[in-house]
């Protein structure tokens, strides 16, 4: 996520303004196998997410071999 970000901030005002007029949205999508790695959004990059009015949209799949110690918990 940072290194778009990283390419965003070539042209700020570009990304800010087209973001704004189109309802920008970061789209993070993973596949998991085994466990589940827990997900953190440390402060600075809220601010950074923020900066463009970007939503972020998440789409996770758990993938199992079907066995009941395999399945998360909810």
């Amino acid at each position: 996520m940072f290194d778009v970000l990283k390419q965003m901030d070539r042209n700020q005002e570009g990304f800010r303004a087209v973001s704004n007029q189109f309802d920008g949205t970061m789209e993070l999508v993973a596949e998991f196998h085994e466990g589940y790695p827990g997900l953190v959004f440390e402060p600075a990059l809220v601010r950074r997410l923020a900066d463009y009015a970007l939503l972020v949209d998440f789409d996770f799949y758990w993938f199992s071999d079907g066995s009941e110690e395999d399945t998360p918990l909810p």
